[in-house]
């Protein structure tokens, strides 16, 4: 009876062992993640197999190109640094004209010549004069100031480009700002500083801020310069007839052709003429040179046929007059 007590008690024993085993395995933590599956409808990828609600955390990848487009979303039209520049070039028969026209008219939209160069003077009439000018005008009255040249001459060629430089401009005033802050951090240490080594060290450094906030502040100059003043290159070349539009069909380019020969032909014609009539006098100098010259060969080569003609006569002569004497003997 005792014995089967034993037994009984020595099997409750192992029964709780067993079970305590168990229990100390199935709240364990130590899992291999990677081996096991995320059970279906977990989508958060989390450890797989951990029992209980695990602490969420959500990331979201930024694309650096999205932020900058996001970033330059925010700036509307109305704030944007843009620096305009524009080429054009222009024909005109009345050079003088023009030039004046264009600059007084420069001075009253408020804007100024930055660059100029003038070919050619009213003296050579041989070669047409040619202006260039670089120009810096507010760009509102940019366009106003190129209808107004464009209804006094005529327009060859215009090509337009535009430069965003809003973000170089803000990223220049947030720096601006910054070494504001720290100049003031800087100032407000160095009225408490009692130290000359710590009093030597901030003026130093205040120092860089000051010349680091020079450069952003000429900087940010230069640019409200450029986008407030569009830059004109602007050309004028005086020329004997306006450039035709381009002609659209093949009979209108054979007629324009045709016209520009008999106009090119004339043109030869009378500058040939001018040029006659500007050289005449080293024409008829030459000429009187070159003619002496001539006559005066001329007439020796004469004097030299007639003497060698003389001589050869009386060559003859005393042939004939031999026989003569010879016969009387």
């Amino acid at each position: 009876m005792k014995k089967n007590r034993l037994i009984i008690v020595m099997f409750m024993a192992v029964l709780v062992l067993f079970a305590g085993c168990a229990s100390k395995s199935d709240t364990g933590y130590s899992y291999d993640t990677n081996s096991l599956e995320a059970p279906a409808g977990d989508k958060s990828g989390g450890n797989a197999g951990v029992k209980g609600e695990q602490p969420r955390v959500e990331t979201t990848a930024v694309n650096p190109e999205e932020a900058k487009a996001e970033g330059e979303s925010e700036l509307n039209d109305s704030a944007r640094k843009l620096i305009r520049k524009i080429s054009i070039e222009y024909e005109t028969l009345a050079f003088e004209d023009s030039v004046k026209l264009v600059t007084e008219e420069l001075k009253k939209a408020g804007g100024y010549i930055e660059n100029s160069r003038i070919h050619g003077n009213v003296m050579d009439k041989s070669s047409s004069r040619y202006a260039e000018y670089v120009m810096r005008i507010p760009v509102e009255k940019a366009d106003d100031f190129i209808s107004m040249a464009g209804e006094n001459m005529n327009q060859v060629s215009r090509n337009d480009s535009s430069e965003d430089v809003t973000l170089e401009y803000v990223d220049t005033e947030s720096e601006v700002k910054a070494l504001e802050i720290q100049q003031e951090r800087l100032l407000a240490l160095l009225e408490k500083a009692d130290k000359i080594e710590d009093i030597i060290a901030l003026e130093e450094r205040l120092g860089t801020v000051r010349y680091q906030l020079e450069q952003n502040a000429s900087i940010i100059r230069t640019y409200d310069n450029l986008v407030e003043y569009a830059t004109i290159t602007l050309s004028i070349d005086e020329v004997i007839r306006i450039t035709p539009p381009e002609p659209k069909s093949d009979w209108d380019r054979m007629t324009t052709g045709f016209k520009n020969t008999l106009v090119n032909i004339r043109d030869g014609f009378v500058e040939f003429f001018i040029w006659f009539v500007i050289n005449l006098p080293y024409l008829l100098f030459w000429g009187v040179i070159v003619g002496g010259a001539i006559f005066i060969f001329l007439k020796k080569s004469k004097r030299l046929g007639n003497k060698k003609r003389s001589q050869s006569e009386e060559l003859k002569e005393d042939i004939n007059d031999e026989p003569k004497k010879e016969s009387k003997e």
